[in-house]
């Protein structure tokens, strides 16, 4: 049994061996589960990491008409389709983010208040975003 998680491969590799060939006896249940958890860790936070990028472009193109460019309406296009993306692939995600509770939501905005006026190097308070997220979730 090879326990080398430096090659998460090679380990993988071992385990579906093992699941193939009714070795239950031999799989490491406790790194599976660690692996797996994670897993789902990275597609939650690669979600929350489209949706902060996608608002703050939204809030750009809100707050900011005279910044408008087809590299902004870009990257909402691409961010909005990478959300919907991860909605498709994965349906637990989107029955989450949709059902989420109002302090997720709340954080998310101000993840992308923040990118918003590093994006903008807006380091005053001239350009003011609005202290919620001005729209609906559908």
């Amino acid at each position: 049994m090879a326990t080398n998680y430096d090659d998460v491969v090679a380990w993988a590799e071992e385990q579906v061996w093992f699941l193939d060939t009714a070795r239950f006896e031999c799989l490491d249940v406790k790194k599976m589960q660690e692996i797996i958890l994670a897993i789902a860790n990275d597609k939650n936070q690669e979600l929350l990491e489209h949706l902060a990028h996608l608002l703050a472009s939204l809030a750009c193109w809100s707050a900011l008409p005279e910044d408008r460019s087809t590299w902004i309406k870009s990257v909402i296009e691409c961010e909005r389709q990478a959300v919907l993306g991860s909605f498709n692939r994965y349906p637990s995600l989107k029955k989450r983010f949709l059902s989420e509770e109002q302090t997720c939501w709340i954080s998310i905005w101000r993840e992308a208040v923040i990118l918003a006026r590093q994006r903008h190097d807006i380091s005053n308070n001239a350009v003011i975003f609005p202290e919620i997220m001005p729209w609906h979730l559908e």
